[in-house]
């Protein structure tokens, strides 16, 4: 081979430092063998100790005791070994160790035995104990002779082959996969926790493969590597936006702290998805106690903590909805139960005969009348459902007399009032305007409520009402004052919050479900005012509403309650009524409500129409099919064949009459279903009787004639209640 003079320097240069170097190492090796095998001993002693403090974690006394077996057998120069608390107490041993084990002073190795501490998560556990054979003598002498020297010639002579065959050797046995014993790494590769061995400036020594198959990389390539360069993220908690060296457990270890458990991580895995993981660290010791790096478990509780998350969004939304639907409840059964409690109470009396004369008889009905007109409005807000599922209050502002609304109310609850020998007035010492703008039905239930508790929990006296405008006339300001318990002034600061009342004691005396207070508040809110109250105990409460009312010009007409009432004695006397003059017709009515059959049937027999009533839809469709008639009350809800699909049938069969869906479903879109269905009308239950004559009126082109109203006493014309202390 010709090597040019350059290539040849440069070959034997080359040759001559490998030889160099080899002799060197050789020299080395064979002037002090005693300290290579010393070395040896140590590593074979440290990496027992990282596997046995593994071990230990786990509690696994059977891996320990055959990891000790296994060390026995496996290195002639090892004559006993064993596992020693810090007790004193030996747990695993082989060799017959406790009898040849000589005390150490100090606990210090020595050439033929090594003690390692050991830890596990409660700090120090005890000592790993080897007995090795004594290290022999300087071998110098005798080797001279031996086949050695002949090597040494030979790796010499080969120059630059030998020293990179050697420099190979020597390489892989400065790599750090090497470090530990296959053995141990198998057994670390079993475990499902990632495990990380990690040296005194923080870099990777062993990786097991759970924690390389989280980071999608070769265990062997993740060594030599800093433990803190893995994709680590922060916790979105935390006020740090960085990672520092203090931030990862093994940096405590390796600073001298004994354990680091409990310890939270986060990290990116494969798969771009973030794990979290609770990491204990302990410490890997030397022979003379020295930290020489840490161990670390790596448990995954990424899933742990996602179910976790889920079943506490879920238990929200859970307690959520059962809140609102007891909340629902509460509110709708006492709102309810207020206007059916007049109209229950007024109709026994009126069944009774208990009434003195006319006027009081008429009272009595317009209280059963306006209390079931304020009930079909709360029913007409039950069945709106999509109020209640997005939780808004809807409120509309219209013009209204609040003189008429404060009368209705104090009609209504005069009977509570009276059932306690309780005086209820009011007043209006300058008088309220004719007309405001304000959400009528959202006042009613804000007064009731008031008055009504301050009839419950007043037992002596009585309540009374004030109304007033405010001193910029843009809100309506009405106390309602009793003289019953009152409310302390802690109890005032949590009286308006859901579900509660001042006292348990109250609430087992007198009942109720304790949001009355809290509705009232919020309606009030909502049409632009608040509810507020002053009150001592043992000498009664005062609670003040107040709402926007809008704008007042300056020729706004005031009126007195005194003045309302003549008013309207004035207007139920002179007000005109339409009548009805029809024509002969014939009435189909399709109902399977004896009651409300009854009902439509008083009312067109009255106007002088033949009324034919059925009680199901296929009873319809067969007298529709063979007799005519010139209008169809089709009940929608109905057996054996309901109202939809007679009306359907019916137009497919020719007919061209007027059919009218008389229903009790209501809901938004149900108009728009009848009328699909063939319905060329829609009157929803309960039925406004003026609107089902004028309906028909229309239908059979009735002549209409104005007469001087009779004395209705459901006119719906509010008379006047007794406002003075009765």
């Amino acid at each position: 081979m010709n090597l040019s003079p350059r290539v040849r320097i440069v070959a034997g240069l080359t040759g001559l430092l490998s030889s160099l170097l080899v002799i060197a190492l050789m020299l080395k090796l064979l002037a002090d063998p005693r300290e290579v095998e010393r070395e040896w001993r140590g590593r074979l002693c440290e990496a027992m100790a990282v596997s046995a403090s593994v071990e230990l974690s786990r509690n696994d006394m059977q891996r320990l005791q055959a990891m000790l077996t296994v060390l026995d057998e496996r290195h002639p120069d090892v004559l006993s070994a064993a596992l020693r608390q810090a007790d004193g107490q030996i747990v695993s041993e082989v060799g017959e160790h406790q009898n040849h084990w000589e005390p150490l002073e100090g606990n210090a190795s020595s050439e033929s035995q090594i003690t390692i501490p050991l830890r596990n998560s409660a700090g120090n556990w005890g000592n790993l104990e080897v007995r090795f054979t004594p290290l022999k003598g300087n071998l110098w002498f005798e080797m001279r002779h031996s086949p050695v020297l002949r090597l040494l010639a030979f790796l010499t002579v080969g120059g630059f082959g030998v020293f990179y065959f050697y420099l190979g050797k020597v390489l892989e046995q400065l790599n750090p996969n090497k470090a530990v014993p296959s053995r141990v790494r198998s057994a670390l590769d079993t475990l499902a926790e990632g495990l990380l061995v990690i040296d005194r400036k923080g870099r990777i020594v062993l990786c097991n493969s759970a924690l390389a198959q989280t980071l999608g990389q070769d265990p062997e390539k993740l060594t030599t590597k800093h433990a803190a360069k893995l994709p680590w993220v922060r916790d979105p908690n935390s006020p740090k936006s960085h990672f520092t060296n203090a931030d990862y457990p093994w940096s405590h270890v390796l600073a001298g702290e004994p354990v680091a458990k409990q310890s939270s991580l986060r990290l990116i895995d494969q798969n771009g998805e973030l794990r979290i993981f609770v990491v204990n660290c302990s410490p890997v010791l030397g022979p003379n106690n020295e930290v020489r790096g840490a161990v670390c478990s790596f448990e995954d509780i990424t899933v742990l903590e996602s179910q976790k998350v889920e079943l506490a969004q879920s238990k929200a939304v859970a307690e959520a909805a059962n809140e609102a639907k007891s909340h629902f409840l509460a509110n709708m059964s006492h709102e309810i139960r207020t206007p059916m409690n007049a109209i229950l109470g007024f109709t026994e009396i009126l069944r009774r005969g208990m009434y003195d004369n006319d006027e009081q008889r008429s009272e009595y009905l317009h209280t059963i009348h306006s209390s079931g007109q304020h009930l079909l409005r709360l029913i007409n807000d039950i069945l709106d459902l999509s109020k209640v599922e997005a939780g808004k209050l809807e409120v509309e502002r219209l013009e209204c007399s609040p003189h008429e609304i404060l009368t209705d109310v104090v009609s209504i609850l005069r009977v509570k009032a009276n059932e306690k020998s309780l005086s209820l007035t009011c007043e209006t010492p300058n008088g309220l305007p004719a007309k405001v703008t304000t959400d009528a039905g959202r006042l009613r239930q804000i007064l009731t409520n008031l008055i009504g508790n301050a009839i419950k929990f007043t037992e002596h006296g009585g309540v009374s009402l004030v109304a007033r405008l405010s001193a910029n006339r843009s809100q309506l300001e009405i106390d309602v004052s009793d003289t019953g318990v009152g409310i302390s002034a802690e109890a005032q600061r949590k009286i308006f919050d859901p579900f509660t009342q001042a006292d348990g004691s109250i609430t087992r005396r007198f009942g109720g479900t304790g949001l009355g207070l809290t509705i009232s508040k919020k309606f009030a809110e909502s049409l632009g005012g608040d509810v507020t109250v002053r009150s001592t105990p043992g000498q009664g409460s005062t609670f003040t509403i107040t709402v926007a009312i809008g704008e007042l010009s300056a020729d706004t007409r005031m009126l007195s309650i005194e003045e309302f009432a003549a008013s309207a004695k004035h207007v139920e006397t002179t007000s005109a009524k339409k009548h009805y003059a029809f024509p002969p017709a014939r009435i189909l009515l399709a109902d399977d409500g004896e009651a409300n059959r009854q009902l439509i049937e008083l009312v067109l027999r009255r106007h002088g129409l033949h009324v034919t009533s059925v009680t199901n839809g296929q009873e319809a469709l067969d007298k529709a099919t063979a007799e005519p008639f010139d209008v169809i009350f089709m009940d929608m809800q109905m057996p054996v064949m309901d109202g939809y699909e007679a009306s359907r049938q019916l137009r497919q069969r020719g007919h061209s009459g007027p059919i009218i869906a008389l229903t009790a479903n209501a809901m938004h879109g149900d108009e728009d279903k009848c009328r699909a269905a063939g319905c060329s009308g829609f009157l929803p239950k309960p039925v406004d009787l003026d609107k089902l004559v004028a309906t028909l009126a229309e239908l059979l082109h009735a002549q209409e004639s104005v007469t001087p109203a009779e004395r209705n006493p459901a006119s719906g014309v509010a008379s006047a209640p007794r406002f003075s202390g009765e």
